[in-house]
């Protein structure tokens, strides 16, 4: 029944979206005006993420965090202990209410992610700007936001949804005027930085708002300690809290040497994560956002001033479009990878620049100001992504919703003639969606395009989930014969990035690191007993057509040691068992 159902999916998907519709201009036709809520921008951003979720899959990334999160309490947990087990435990949790691998449960639990993500922008940017405005916005950035990406909870996404709900009670609490409420923000601070660790940076952000506010208010300083007080109450509370949980589970030690051999590691000039790596990265996303958001900055004057000068309401509505087309066709020239994101990064950094320039208005828009810019520029740090994560992570949804809606308090003033940014912010409302329309069917993460996929997984733990014919016609066979022939008590090991087999196997893994999987670790870990079954790809797993490429195993950038685990197969004569066009299965011989 449930198989029934899951491939039924989007017949009931669209019988639902319209019960919902009917539903909600019925339940509130006294007052339209009061769809524009979270409780609505929550189900309509749930319903258009799970539209997408059935589609692709990806055997590398998804199945990394997945296989983390399901084996940290089915003896792994010390092997998870490192700089994101926060995050891991919390998906964790979340996975063991079905008690069995599930990718299409996986990817429901992602949509309520992604929902919450927008509810929190939301409710911190009501604070500020009108509600509709703030609504639409959140909505346009969120529906981008994902495109691409791994639809799973992982550190990037949870971390930054935690971050939120910390600002959201952050603001609350001078809004509420209530001290108090400083204490759940400060225990979320620290919750969110145990899911990863570069948020730490913004245990920091407390001192330095409670000091400005103090410098701008000209408060008395007893309050700024006072302040400082209860939100640091709240961070110390979270760090005992997470400490018991370590010394419970008697793995604290393991949490610092993880951190001391990730420092060690990122200390190498050629690993992707040291400190030089990243700042040329860094340096180098900043760089292109900046130089084109001058150019946007001046699509957006003129657009001002042109709409300013036309009168008709129809060549206003055209004129608008045209510079949205515009956008649209600018992006799609320079498309490559997910590059098209950075234009949607120049037009929130051409906002904030204007509103810097123009505007005046910085004592009143402090807050909003103040957070807004410290998501956008530090939120994505640690990562070999660069600021390519900002919009995966969520964290664009609220910094450049922010940046646009403080665009419409700029005016700029030419010969006595007073100028403002309101038909230009719905140009760029207009560039975003028509973005989302011309990207989202080739958007994939790791497959191919959307309309090749076109066939469902037979596969148990992939039920629900379609992709291209002949790439579900390997995974499932493969399946099929590891679930046959490989007994409970027996063990394998899956090289180079196909993490995504033991999670669906449920079969542990056999070194700490799962994308290295290097050798030394294995040689300790694996010293008393050989591993019964070792299955390799027979192509790069991370191309996305794999099926039908016929690239070498290993990707370039993999330094995993594909070689050593080949010589233990041939040295120890295992026997080849299985084999399709994608993956050859080697067993234990008696």
């Amino acid at each position: 029944m449930i198989k029934s159902i899951l491939e039924n999916f989007y017949t009931i998907f669209w019988i639902i979206s319209v019960l919902f519709i009917f539903s909600s201009f019925f339940f509130y036709r006294k007052n339209y005006s009061k769809i524009f809520n979270s409780w609505i921008l929550f189900i309509i951003t749930f319903l258009y993420t799970i539209y997408w979720i059935p589609q692709g899959f990806d055997i590398t990334d998804e199945g990394y965090m997945l296989s983390k999160s399901w084996f940290m309490t089915h003896g792994m947990w010390s092997y998870n202990i490192d700089k994101i087990w926060g995050s891991t435990l919390l998906n964790k949790l979340r996975l063991s209410v079905l008690g069995t691998p599930s990718l299409i449960w996986v990817r429901f639990g992602y949509s309520i992610v992604v929902a919450l993500m927008a509810v929190f922008s939301f409710k911190i940017l009501k604070f500020r700007f009108d509600k509709i405005e703030a609504f639409i916005s959140v909505f346009a950035l969120s529906l981008i936001s994902y495109s691409g990406r791994l639809q799973i909870i992982n550190y990037h996404n949870i971390s930054t949804l935690i971050l939120l709900i910390s600002i959201y009670f952050f603001v609350l609490a001078f809004v509420k005027k209530n001290n108090k409420i400083l204490i759940i923000s400060g225990f979320l601070i620290l919750l969110a930085t145990v899911s990863k660790i570069t948020l730490g940076l913004f245990l920091a952000y407390p001192f330095f708002y409670f000091l400005i506010i103090n410098v701008l208010e000209k408060n008395k300083f007893s309050e700024f300690i006072i302040k400082n007080i209860y939100v640091y109450a709240g961070v110390f509370i979270a760090l005992i809290f997470s400490i018991l949980i370590l010394i419970y589970t008697k793995s604290l030690d393991d949490f610092y040497i993880h951190l001391f051999r990730t420092a060690k590691k990122n200390a190498n000039s050629n690993s992707t994560h040291s400190f030089s790596y990243l700042w040329d990265l860094y340096k180098n996303d900043l760089w292109l956002i900046f130089s084109k958001s001058f150019y946007v900055s001046i699509w957006l004057i003129i657009s001002a001033l042109i709409i300013k000068k036309v009168k008709l309401k129809i060549f206003k509505i055209l004129i608008l479009v045209l510079f949205a087309w515009f956008g649209l066709y600018f992006t799609i020239e320079i498309y490559e990878y997910e590059k098209w994101k950075y234009m949607i990064y120049a037009i929130g950094v051409a906002s904030l620049l204007l509103y810097l320039i123009f505007s005046d208005n910085y004592k009143n828009d402090f807050s909003i100001l103040f957070f807004s810019i410290i998501l956008f520029f530090i939120s994505f740090f640690g990562s070999n992504n660069g600021i390519r994560i900002l919009l995966a992570s969520g964290a664009g949804i609220f910094s450049i919703s922010a940046f646009i809606l403080l665009l419409k308090s700029v005016k700029l003033k030419f010969n006595n003639i007073e100028y403002n940014f309101h038909i230009s912010i719905l140009s760029i409302l207009i560039f975003i969606f028509l973005l989302i329309n011309e990207n989202k069917p080739k958007d994939i993460y790791r497959d191919y395009p959307r309309e090749k996929i076109t066939t469902y997984f037979q596969s148990r733990p992939l039920i629900g989930i379609k992709s291209e014919k002949s790439k579900v016609e390997v995974v499932d066979s493969l399946y099929h014969f590891l679930k046959s022939n490989v007994s409970k008590d027996n063990s394998i090991m899956c090289v180079t990035t196909i993490q995504m087999l033991y999670f669906i196997l449920d079969k542990k893994y056999h070194t700490y690191d799962l994308w290295k999987q290097p050798e030394t670790e294995f040689k300790n870990i694996n010293k008393k007993k050989d591993i019964d079954y070792f299955i390799f790809p027979l192509k790069n797993p991370r191309i996305h057509h794999w099926i039908k490429k016929h690239d070498k195993p290993l990707a370039k950038n993999d330094s995993i040691n594909y070689k050593f685990y080949k010589n233990i197969v041939i040295e120890k004569k295992y026997l080849k068992v299985y084999t399709n066009s994608m993956f050859e299965v080697f067993k234990k011989a008696d």
